[in-house]
């Protein structure tokens, strides 16, 4: 059986390695809201291409380790001797597969600092061009970044549920694709447990889905009324109003 599985290893080796994403695109400074969003389109299907290999390259890892734990486990010392190669080979695939697995994650971090600075500017920009009202900013309002495609609403508000009052968490949508915008929007009921929030992102105590998250004050204005299911229970404070940049819709 453990022949069987060494085969199945060696032969996906030269598989295995990561495929490149496309070539992304020369920066340039973004002059329009629309450049910041096809950019970030862009970062986003490298991400999702990423996350991809990390998938397929993962279990092969799994594989090879489960292998080596086998023949380790191994009760009789005189078999174990007998596979010394066999342990070998299968600690040099687990070696392999690791090291292409620090490769994808080393993409991921390069994506999502660059995705993290298109949004910053994307706010600024949609701040700055008076698409956001005046004096609507609300302290108790927060935008996270850094989130996995694969981050759901649902599990957004479960984590920050956990960290205060939460009143809204709305997960931003890209129509284009029906895909998750990699970030999100979440309040509290005061002011002071969005900064605990904020403090915590900053020491790297926030992550979900094998990412960590960053979280800023949002910026500017949106619908006043959030989906009644995410109101919190009675009595409720006056709802603070986010700005969704354009081209996006909250799902």
């Amino acid at each position: 059986m453990l022949s069987a599985l060494l085969a199945k290893v060696q032969g996906v080796t030269a598989s295995a390695a990561p495929a490149a994403a496309p070539a992304a695109p020369a920066a340039a400074a973004p002059s329009s809201l629309s450049q910041l969003q096809q950019q970030e389109q862009t970062i986003g299907s490298h991400l999702r291409h990423w996350d991809e290999q990390y998938r397929l390259i993962w279990p092969q890892h799994n594989s090879a380790r489960q292998a080596i734990a086998a023949i380790e486990a191994d009760p009789n010392p005189y078999t174990r001797s007998m596979r010394a190669n066999e342990l070998l080979q299968h600690q040099q695939q687990a070696e392999h597969f690791a090291q292409q697995l620090r490769q994808v994650q080393a993409q991921q971090a390069s994506l999502q600092q660059q995705m993290q600075q298109l949004q910053t500017q994307k706010a600024q920009m949609a701040a700055s061009s008076g698409s956001a009202a005046p004096g609507s900013a609300d302290p108790r309002m927060l935008v996270v970044t850094g989130l996995s495609p694969l981050t759901s609403e649902a599990s957004l508000r479960q984590l920050f549920s956990q960290l205060g009052s939460l009143l809204h968490c709305q997960l931003v949508v890209d129509p284009a694709t029906g895909q998750s915008a990699q970030h999100a929007f979440v309040s509290f009921a005061e002011e002071a447990q969005s900064a605990h929030v904020q403090r915590l992102a900053a020491q790297g105590q926030i992550a979900l889905d094998g990412r960590g998250l960053q979280v800023a004050p949002a910026a500017g204005a949106a619908p006043a009324s959030a989906p009644a299911n995410h109101a919190a229970p009675q009595p409720q404070p006056q709802a603070p109003q986010l700005h969704v940049p354009q081209g996006f819709v909250l799902r």
